[in-house]
């Protein structure tokens, strides 16, 4: 089985894989519970950034990254993260290939 995250850099990435190995490029799934984590207001900026912007605002998340929960609507956990993949995970029957975020 082949599943990928939704989002286009991780299906590109998987077309390119089944590509290599001689199969359908296009013959996968997508599931929306591989995203990445979402970092809320914090989406697209690095740690520098927003230090530089609100000094401070990332020492939280470098205190405990698995509970931290970044400002924003949207903003998810690494805990919170889990327990969204737990159910695909308890789901899995076969061997799977999946292509997701370095967060997931």
């Amino acid at each position: 089985d082949f599943v990928a995250s939704p989002i286009r850099r991780t299906r590109e990435t998987m077309e390119l894989m089944r590509a290599a190995m001689g199969l359908d490029p296009s013959d996968y799934r997508t599931d929306p519970r591989l995203v990445e984590l979402s970092f809320g207001d914090w989406q697209g900026f690095t740690f520098a950034e927003l230090e530089a912007q609100h000094p401070g605002s990332t020492k939280g998340r470098r205190a405990t990254k698995w509970d931290f929960l970044p400002p924003g609507e949207g903003a998810e956990s690494y805990e919170m993260v889990l327990e969204r993949l737990k159910p695909w995970l308890e789901a899995l029957d076969r061997q799977t290939v999946c292509g997701t975020h370095g967060g997931v």
